[in-house]
């Protein structure tokens, strides 16, 4: 009976020991689960404070950079005032040029799309690349539709022009004038004076039909054609790619054409027996 006993009270204090270990353990579980949680949230803190404080950062940094003004002298050096905030100098002219180089691309695929680069001894270039490294050197300070000025808003103008009658007769006058040097039209300052227009002409028909112009018994061709121009034979308020006409314009037209295209048109530009450059 006292073994009995005895065993009995074995068993029980064996599963209360079992009890209290399994307990343990359970605290145990709970405290490396609470010191995880506590890493964890520590660890998601950071973060979080890291990324805004980068954010509140760069707010504030970028309302530092914007600093109004009126003149360049009130930005910081290496800025300008550009549309009343001082930037980076660098961040405007490179604006600028991807402005620039969007312009020009349209400018020369409108050259390519007139045929005006098989002109290339008269245009200056004779593909897209080499286009567009002449249009960056081009002034874009004229107004879209100007007819003339050194300008790439001129040069626009008369490759569209080239384009809408590249399959008209005489058409690719335009090209030149859209070209690197202006055409005689393109140009800070187009001929305007009886003698102006006598010295464009004489160059362009001595330079491209010099057997015609030594054919054409001028004693001083600059003199000579200023003289018909002021006698009125010849108009000087023709169309800029006039071929047909009592006009310098047309004289000249057919001088360049016939260089650029066709040597026979160098005929039509000797003002003394032009049949195309006369009063209908």
């Amino acid at each position: 009976m006292k073994k009995k006993n005895l065993a009995m009270l074995l068993a029980l204090l064996f599963v209360g020991m079992s009890t209290v270990v399994a307990c343990g353990e359970d605290d145990d579980d709970d405290g490396g689960n609470e010191q995880n949680n506590e890493v964890n949230n520590d660890e998601n803190n950071d973060e979080n404070n890291d990324e805004n404080n980068d954010e509140n950062n760069d707010e504030n940094n970028d309302g530092n950079n914007d600093v109004e003004c009126e003149e360049d002298d009130e930005c910081d050096e290496g800025q300008v005032c550009n549309e009343g905030v001082c930037e980076d100098e660098d961040d405007e002219n490179n604006d600028g040029n991807n402005d620039g180089n969007e312009a020009c691309d349209d400018y020369c695929a409108t050259m390519e799309s007139a045929g005006c680069f098989a002109l290339a001894d008269f245009v200056g270039f004779g593909d897209i690349p080499a286009c567009v490294e002449a249009c960056l050197q081009y002034s874009a300070d004229g107004e879209d539709g100007d007819f003339n000025g050194d300008t790439l808003q001129c040069r626009v103008q008369h490759a569209t022009l080239a384009e809408q009658f590249k399959d008209v007769a005489n058409g690719d006058v335009h090209c030149t004038h859209a070209g690197v040097d202006g055409g005689g039209v393109c140009i800070d300052e187009p001929p305007a004076e009886e003698d102006e227009f006598a010295a464009n002409f004489c160059a362009n028909f001595e330079t491209n039909c010099p057997e015609e112009f030594n054919g054409a018994g001028f004693d001083d061709c600059e003199a000579d054609v200023a003289a018909l121009l002021a006698d009125g034979t010849f108009g000087i308020d023709g169309g800029a790619a006039d071929t047909t006409g009592a006009t310098i314009q047309c004289l000249n037209n057919h001088a360049v054409l016939g260089g650029a295209l066709d040597q026979a048109l160098c005929a039509e530009a000797d003002p003394g027996a032009t049949t195309a450059c006369v009063d209908e």
